[in-house]
């Protein structure tokens, strides 16, 4: 584990590059880094040329939403969604499971989603067609394929190109971040995973389950699984009716066969029809026919228990929103609210219909919220009281999972004056402690806005300042305050004292802004609002959901790891050139690259904008395979099975400084943790000979000494650490680390002892002759290695450079 050679530097070369006019691309692995060549004049040009067409692109798109309702208005809606959701189903099968079909404006899901908006908001041409020729369905097809391509190309570019025209001072950054809020709107549906939604949804009910059994007879776990048994049929009711359907088949087949040999068919009777004539294999027949080919998996009323004042007060009858194509040039265009983001079922021929596995959730609390105020005015508060309740609550029970054992307070106050004026008291929703880990957690219970940000952008601002910068200036405020003294006293609601904290007792502090709303896609990007007047303050900050805290505990089995990882997240947070759009990206960059704001910041020297892809798509295949009952493994850094067993050890013994430990030991690099595990190996097998401990000293990332102790070298721990301190002395360091390994029979690791070897915490006289006792450890292995040794390997001394640069150089110094 040396000094990283100047080969090294070949990394930052691109895997391939090419230019598209003005445009140069480059991309290294999954991220691809754009540069925009043009000159002010040809800027200014293109400006004006993407500017003229605005105007028609306008044109061209309405003129698409107004055929797309005018096709829809005449079709039966329920063959058009029917086979929507079975063109769809099929993309998925014969395509492989979409790992990020919530979150893509695929075509099949448009066709879902959109479609039932139309038909929500479009009054019905009656009498409907008989079915829904080929033609119409591909048409429909095509024009949405057209109108959704449009909205995310040709219409953000033209349009921006007209406000530039007409305001050559037009915020740059605001229009940026409406294109990219317009985009999300209009292309992502679902928030969570589903294997989350009926616990996410349990969780925000519960403290109205008394309301909610009185007027619906379901209390907030009822509720929470009907929602997710409509959503099964919807996610894995196809494939279950399809292999029933197979199973019935075989059984008439059995049947049949019986039948016959019992002589209980007539001579103008059809075998199958006599079996079919039994009542329970008609009703069988029915059920699995009217799942597989017939509407059953979509009606609500056969898939849950929903009471019917629920199902009509979610449900849209076709033509009966008027919102969505009123008055406007924008009318029936996806930037509008949709139906369905009010109501998430249709209801027709008497029937309440439900297709989208994907909105059901998304916006079924703010709905339930309408409906019981609704019904009970006075309920209001109480809704209120009991969401704020929630909030307190679940974003410390989630962090609890990751961090079993952590200390823990809630609603803490403080007296203070921060700007010297009088001092007045403040409130911090809470902190959670992890050896020497400081979480400090502000929570926001609000829901971020369900405006259109095209129609009201500035709502949108505001739930970000309310969501994730108010939060941040509050834990910033807190942060001040354990600072400006070497301990603080904190207190409770009734200002009582309660504890006192010292900031120096915490070796890492994270500053978390959590909300229980998913928004995710803006949250992630919190640090790069400042220019849009979300302003998180110059601290880095954590913003993440309680959605984000449900991954992490599926993905973290050791609470080290998720430690690591928040170290690192915090440095992306303070890193101009980490800028994802969703906070599942931050994770997925740590599971591959590590140290991923370095990366980015390697990739950013190059010049142009980093975008980084696919990096979660392990994480989108994982929850996929869990609703498949596949059992996979949670994606994870790739690192060897030693590496592993010594982390989990660290855990185990539950010692204080474990988690520093673990991230120094998690700051090496995929060959660094290789070489450490291999070297470990090697040791083993050479004591089995010579029945000794070498000690393995590591210099350059890392100042860190390993012994390797085993039935055939017992365990001298004051050698060890009189060796340790010999190294360190030589080579000047102030610190290193001291790693005892102890294995059982057949190289099993049974125990593992660490300790900070601090040099400056010695004796002048101990250090001097640690450094005379080191220098002459290191005359001794060049004494042993002379003549014998590569220019190109490793120095002897132990220095972790290369012999050529180290003692090979004329006239080297003995000794560091």
């Amino acid at each position: 584990m040396g000094k990283k050679s100047k080969a090294g530097r070949a990394r930052n070369r691109p895997d391939e590059s090419f230019a598209v006019g003005p445009f140069e691309f480059a991309r290294k692995g999954r991220v691809v880094i754009g540069r925009n060549r043009m000159s002010p004049a040809q800027q200014t040009e293109a400006t004006r040329r993407a500017a003229a067409l605005y105007p028609g692109v306008v044109a061209e798109m309405q003129a698409l939403v107004d055929a797309i309702a005018h096709r829809v208005a005449g079709l039966p809606p329920d063959r058009l969604l029917q086979r929507a959701f079975y063109g769809f189903f099929m993309a998925q099968v014969t395509g492989g499971e979409d790992a990020d079909a919530g979150r893509n404006d695929g075509i099949d899901l448009r066709m879902i989603d959109y479609v039932q908006s139309v038909i929500a908001a479009v009054p019905p041409r009656l009498p409907y067609a008989a079915d829904v020729s080929e033609e119409d369905f591909t048409a429909l097809r095509a024009d949405i394929a057209a109108l959704f391509s449009k909205l995310s190309l040709d219409y953000p570019m033209t349009r921006t190109a007209t406000r530039q025209l007409a305001d050559p001072d037009l915020d740059m950054d605001l229009e940026g971040f409406q294109v990219k809020a317009e985009l999300l709107w209009a292309n992502v549906r679902g928030h969570r995973f589903q294997n989350h939604e009926r616990e996410a949804l349990q969780a925000l009910l519960e403290p109205h389950s008394a309301v909610l059994q009185r007027l619906f007879g379901l209390d907030a776990a009822g509720l929470a699984q009907e929602a997710e048994n409509i959503q099964s049929a919807l996610t894995r009711g196809l494939h279950d009716a399809g292999v029933e359907a197979l199973a019935f088949h075989k059984d008439c087949l059995k049947r049949m066969e019986e039948v016959i040999q019992a002589g209980a068919v007539g001579e103008n009777d059809h075998p199958m029809a006599v079996v079919m004539a039994e009542p329970a294999f008609a009703a069988r027949g029915r059920d699995v026919m009217g799942r597989f080919m017939g509407m059953d998996l979509f009606d609500v009323e056969k898939t849950s228990a929903l009471p019917q004042v629920l199902r009509d007060a979610l449900s849209w009858s076709p033509g009966e929103e008027t919102d969505f194509f009123g008055p406007g040039e924008d009318k029936g265009w996806p930037l509008r609210v949709w139906p369905t983001m009010k109501r998430p079922f249709l209801r027709f021929d008497g029937r309440t219909y439900c297709f989208d596995r994907y909105a059901l959730f998304d916006h079924l609390y703010r709905a339930l919220q309408r409906i019981v105020i609704g019904l009970e005015p006075g309920y209001r508060t109480a809704w209120k009281d009991g969401q704020m309740a929630a909030s307190e609550n679940l974003p410390f029970e989630q962090l609890g999972r990751l961090l079993p054992g952590a200390t823990r307070i809630q609603s803490i106050y403080y007296r203070w004056a921060p700007d010297g004026g009088p001092a007045q008291w403040h409130e911090a929703d809470g902190i959670l402690a992890y050896d020497g880990h400081l979480f400090i957690i502000e929570i926001k219970g609000g829901a971020f806005t369900w405006t259109s940000p095209t129609t009201d952008l500035p709502a949108h601002l505001a739930s970000l300042r309310a969501l994730v910068a108010k939060p941040a200036e509050q834990g910033s405020r807190f942060l001040d305050y354990l600072a400006s003294q070497d301990e603080v006293p904190i207190f409770d609601a009734a200002h009582q004292e309660i504890g006192r904290l010292r900031l120096s007792d915490y070796r890492k502090v994270s500053l978390c802004a959590v909300t229980l709303d998913a928004f995710t896609a803006l949250a992630a990007r919190a640090q790069h609002l400042r220019a849009v007047g979300v302003d998180v303050g110059a601290r880095p900050v954590w913003a993440l959901s309680l959605d984000d805290l449900r991954v992490f505990t599926d993905l973290f089995a050791n609470p080290l790891d998720f430690l690591h990882f928040t170290e690192q997240r915090m440095l992306a947070a303070a890193s101009p050139d980490v800028d994802v759009d969703d906070e599942l990206d931050h994770l997925g960059l740590y599971l591959r690259e590590n140290h991923y704001s370095a990366y980015a910041r390697s990739l950013a020297k190059r010049g142009g904008i980093p975008r980084f892809d696919g990096y979660t798509a392990p994480i989108y295949a994982f929850y996929a395979g869990l609703l498949r009952d596949e059992a996979p493994a949670p994606p994870h850094q790739d690192r060897p099975a030693l590496f592993e067993d010594i982390l989990a050890m660290i855990d185990q013994k539950a010692e204080p400084g474990r988690s520093e430990l673990s991230s120094l030991l998690l700051d090496l690099s995929g060959q660094d943790r290789t070489d450490l595990a291999d070297r470990v190996a090697q040791a083993l097998i050479d004591q089995s000979v010579d029945r000794r401990s070498k000690p393995l000293s590591f210099h350059g990332e890392i100042a860190l000494t390993v012994y390797v102790w085993s039935p055939s070298a017992l365990r001298d721990a004051a050698a060890a650490r009189q060796h340790t301190e010999q190294v360190a002395a030589a080579a000047g360091e102030d610190q290193r680390v001291l790693l005892e390994l102890q294995f059982g029979p057949g190289g099993v690791l049974v125990n593992l002892h660490w300790s900070w070897i601090a040099l400056n915490a010695l004796s002048v006289e101990r250090r001097a002759e640690l450094r005379r006792t080191g220098e002459a450890l290191v005359n001794r292995r060049l004494a042993a290695a002379e003549g014998g040794i590569g220019r190109n390997a490793l120095c002897p001394c132990g220095s972790g450079s290369k012999y050529k640069i180290c003692h090979g150089r004329r006239q080297a110094p003995r000794g560091f």
